[in-house]
Parts: structure tokens; C-alpha cells; sequence
């Protein structure tokens, strides 16, 4: 079942930094990452980050392998752990462009 999975970053995690991230882990996108969008939370001034997988296990063993490594890389730079994040069973969803925007 697919799963959206959302983040909060804490406010010293800029737009740039997570680009920097980006272009490290998700070139080629990871099997299973149906959708992939960041956005700006005014009402928290912090960084969101919005994912949709095929499934728990798709994002989990990205998260694993992949993510935590640069996450904590950047989380342990500002002497902090990593928090995790929120997820959903998604109940339907409709896609209408693949692509990066």
C-alpha cells in the first residue's frame, strides 16, 4: 500500500541545504519514490518535505540505506539527532506528471 511521508525540518535546515541532499541521494530516484516535493511552512518558518512510496518497506529500506546517513550528517553538524517522521497509508491518490518541476 502506498505511504506519504512527511517531514518538518528544524529551522536551521535551509531550501539549499536540503537541495544539497538531494543531489546526492536522489539521482537516480530511489526504487519505489513514487512523488518527491519540499515546500516552505510559513506557520512553522521551517523547511517540509512531502514523499509518496509504493510502500513502507520501499521508503524504510531508502531511509536506512540511503537518507540517515546524510540526514545525520547535517542534523550533527548543529548538535542535534535526527527526529523521525510522520507517515500515512494513502487511501487514493492520482498522478498527472512525472518529472521533476
Amino acid at each position: 500500500m502506498p505511504v506519504v511521508i512527511t517531514a518538518v525540518l528544524p529551522s536551521y535546515v535551509t531550501i539549499d541545504t536540503v537541495r544539497e541532499i538531494e543531489s546526492d541521494i536522489l539521482d537516480p530516484a530511489p526504487e519505489g519514490l513514487i512523488a518527491h516535493a519540499v515546500t516552505y511552512d510559513d506557520e512553522r518558518g521551517a523547511v517540509r518535505i512531502i514523499d509518496m512510496w509504493e510502500s513502507e518497506a520501499a521508503h524504510a529500506t531508502f531511509a536506512e540505506q540511503t537518507l540517515a546517513p546524510s540526514i545525520r550528517r547535517v542534523v550533527q553538524a548543529h548538535g542535534h539527532t535526527p527526529t523521525a517522521p510522520d507517515s500515512f497509508n494513502v487511501a487514493e491518490a492520482v498522478l498527472f506528471q512525472r518529472g521533476r518541476s
